[in-house]
């Protein structure tokens, strides 16, 4: 597993990495409620992550999370394409 922490002031407010499933790579995310106020800061840990995915240079997977209404939006930012219930995306 390879991941990013955001780190606001010695406040741990998120995660994000990508892990092996079988074959697979599955990129995830958990961040604290109210950690979207740190907006520039989850750009930046965005921008880390793109670059983590382009090394591994294969397909990468992700499921949004339904609770978060804008998550489509930020995984298609990333450059996931959505692919049925799953996001794909490609180096």
């Amino acid at each position: 597993m390879q991941a990013i922490v955001l780190d606001v002031g010695g406040e741990i407010l998120g995660v994000a990495g990508l892990y092996y499933l079988g074959s697979k790579i599955i990129c995830f995310s958990d961040f604290k409620p109210g950690s979207d106020r740190y907006k520039k800061s989850i750009i930046l840990g965005s921008r880390m992550m793109i670059a983590l995915m382009t090394k591994k240079r294969r397909p990468i997977y992700a499921v949004r999370d339904e609770e978060i209404t804008t998550s489509s939006r930020f995984l298609t930012y990333l450059g996931f394409e959505q692919d049925g219930d799953l996001y794909v995306w490609h180096s």
